[in-house]
Formats: C-alpha cells, structure tokens, sequence
C-alpha cells in the first residue's frame, strides 16, 4: 500500500520518521546527561561504637627497631586495657623529628584517644605543642629522654611499666567516660 502512494510520499514518510526518532534519541540524551544526581551519599564517620575508651600508643619506627621498650610497653598496654574493656591501637611510624611525631599525635587527638602513650624523644617533645589543645587526653612518655614532663604528661621510665601505665589507663578511663564526645 505504501508502494502505491509514490516516491515523493514515501520520501517526506521516512524523512517525518527520521526526525521523529533523532528528536526522541536526543530527548534521551539530554535526560541521561542532564538527569539530577542520585540522592548524596552520607558521610562516614569514624565513630567509637563500643563506646570504650580507646588507647593509642605511637612511637617512630627507628625506636621500635632499637629495643624492646615499644613491644614491652605494648604487652603492658594490652593486660591493662584488657581489665578496663578499653579499645587499643597501636601507631608505629617513621617520626624521625618532632614536627612529624606533632602531625601523627594531632592524629590521634583526632581519633578521641583518652589516653596516648609515646615513645622516644621525637614523640615526647612534639606532646607539648599538641597536648595543650585536649586536656582531657592523658599522655604517658616513655623512654623520652625529657627530665621535664610537658604539661598533661606523665613520664616512665621502662622499669615502672606495669603500674605506670595501669595509674593513667584508670585516669583516662574515668576521663574519657565523664567527657564529651566519647
């Protein structure tokens, strides 16, 4: 029956059909590439879900390869946040100087530790310019070389360990479950 119509109204039949189809492709198009975005994704957020206080230890690298006091300290840590139902985490990282260990310990003040147990000299001396902006954060140093503790900070010596650690555990535990944010 289309044949019978003639060329000349064939020709305007495919010519209608063919706009009609590159009108709905880029109606299409213009959906697909203009479309509003999907709802945003929430943001996550690193909560302490326990609710338990957590205890950080940091130390840099070349002190944990020059002894056991960072593994010692670290057996220490566990027994005495394993009695408290504390979250522990342990940070060994190449700290070299004071300006890195003062960008690692702001870190860990980020992360809500209660308490932050260093050591070594590059970690003690970078606890002074950072410990001021979290005075509920209890800081224990050990083996930090410093005759003068920085304000907020306990020092140890390796030998006082156990008790050492398990004083400021009970402090930042009863701390971090009266402060805000915790």
């Amino acid at each position: 029956m289309i044949l019978r119509q003639g060329p000349a109204r064939i020709g305007r039949l495919l010519a209608v059909t063919a706009t009609v189809l590159v009108l709905l492709g880029a109606a299409l198009a213009g959906w697909a590439w203009w479309r509003p975005d999907p709802e945003p994704r929430p943001q996550v957020v690193a909560n302490n879900v326990s609710e338990r206080p957590r205890v950080c230890l940091a130390a840099d690298s070349a002190t944990a390869a020059r002894g056991d006091t960072v593994s010692a300290v670290w057996t220490a840590l566990q027994r005495s946040a394993a009695a408290r139902s504390s979250n522990l985490q342990q940070f060994v990282e190449p700290a070299a100087d004071p300006a890195r260990a003062q960008a690692l310990l702001a870190g860990l003040l980020n992360r809500h530790c209660a308490l932050v147990v260093t050591v070594g000299p590059a970690f003690a001396t970078a606890i002074a310019p950072v410990g001021g902006s979290s005075p509920a954060t209890v800081f224990v140093s050990v083996d930090s070389g410093l005759t003068t503790p920085p304000p907020h900070t306990t020092l140890l010596d390796p030998a006082d360990l156990p008790a050492g650690l398990d004083a400021a555990l009970s402090t930042a535990t009863a701390t971090a479950t009266s402060g805000p944010g915790r």
